[in-house]
């Protein structure tokens, strides 16, 4: 009867599979999964850092465009590009200046001699 208790076993065990799957494999088969749970929520954390990082950074570089929209960043240094534009427009730039000057000493030595021109007539002549 021992021979028929042990089939007996043997055909159970064959039919639950328990010889087959040993405890050191569902215990790495549960660890693998929980590393693989871990691996997947430690991604998302990365991936919601980077989403958060991308969007300050697209909110930097609005402010920097409008920084450099406002200053005009990008005339200044086309300008300074082309030195013979540049020379040009500091020539002509000069030139008003000057002609301002001379208007305006011209004006101050008029209204100079209209007020003492009583006075300053004798001195002359």
């Amino acid at each position: 009867m021992s021979n028929v208790a042990e089939l007996k076993k043997a055909v159970e065990n064959i039919s639950s599979k328990k010889h087959v799957v040993s405890t050191e494999s569902v215990h790495a088969r549960d660890v693998s999964i929980k590393h693989n749970q871990q691996e997947r929520e430690d991604a998302l954390v990365i991936l919601e850092k980077h989403e958060k990082l991308m969007k300050e950074f697209n909110v930097s570089i609005s402010l920097l465009m409008r920084v450099f929209k406002g200053s005009k960043f990008d005339q200044v240094m086309g300008l300074a590009m082309d030195p013979v534009r540049l020379v040009l427009l500091n020539f002509v730039i000069g030139v008003f200046r000057g002609l301002g000057f001379f208007l305006a000493a011209i004006t101050l030595f008029y209204l100079f001699f209209s007020v003492f021109h009583e006075s300053i007539i004798p001195l002359f002549f």
